[in-house]
């Protein structure tokens, strides 16, 4: 939407769009909805402060677009090509690498080609990852969480290791300065 391009010049703030459950006892997001994780496009978009959401924005998409086997039919290039104002076009465009034939690349990209280890376009519109809802706002803040329980632990248990390190380097220094005796020559210890 043509409003929305000129909010990615400035902070992300996401809007997610809530609704009653099944039960009628608690509000979730709806299930139309596809979360952007703020650490995959942190390094594309200016930002003044740091924000503790995990969330950089929230699209919604159209119920029919679950439904489908495989969104290369709906995003293809001459989708790109037709379809899309110049605006759009140089929004998405700075998403690319820069001082690379961008033609090229999204004939590529959108074209299913594989880049080195994959094609990050595939994974995300063919692969079941939107259809199984690992894109919604609820699955990427989790995901977020759980990456960042998983670091916490990481350096946890690696402060561990290096403070027991240190408390055996300290023991073998007092054995070593107890294995001397008085005139400064070595004891065997057995």
């Amino acid at each position: 939407k043509k409003g929305r391009l000129q909010r990615y010049d400035s902070i992300l703030r996401p809007n997610i769009s809530l609704e009653w459950d099944d039960k009628k006892k608690g509000v979730v997001s709806k299930r139309e909805q596809i979360g952007l994780a703020r650490r995959q496009l942190i390094p594309f978009v200016e930002h003044d402060t740091y924000r503790h959401s995990s969330l950089a924005d929230i699209v919604s998409v159209p119920k029919e677009i679950f439904d489908l086997n495989s969104l290369s039919d709906v995003l293809s290039y001459e989708v790109w090509q037709s379809h899309l104002s110049d605006e759009e076009r140089n929004m998405l465009l700075r998403f690319l690498p820069k001082h690379l034939n961008h033609d090229s690349i999204l004939q590529a990209l959108l074209g299913g080609d594989n880049f080195h280890f994959g094609n990050p376009f595939m994974k995300w519109c063919v692969s079941s990852s939107l259809c199984l809802g690992k894109l919604h706002p609820d699955s990427v803040v989790h995901e977020d969480q759980s990456r960042k329980a998983l670091r916490k632990s990481y350096f946890t248990n690696l402060h561990k290791y290096h403070h027991n390190m240190i408390g055996k380097l300290q023991l073998w220094k007092e054995e070593w300065a107890d294995s001397r005796n008085a005139e400064g020559e070595f004891v065997q210890n057995i």
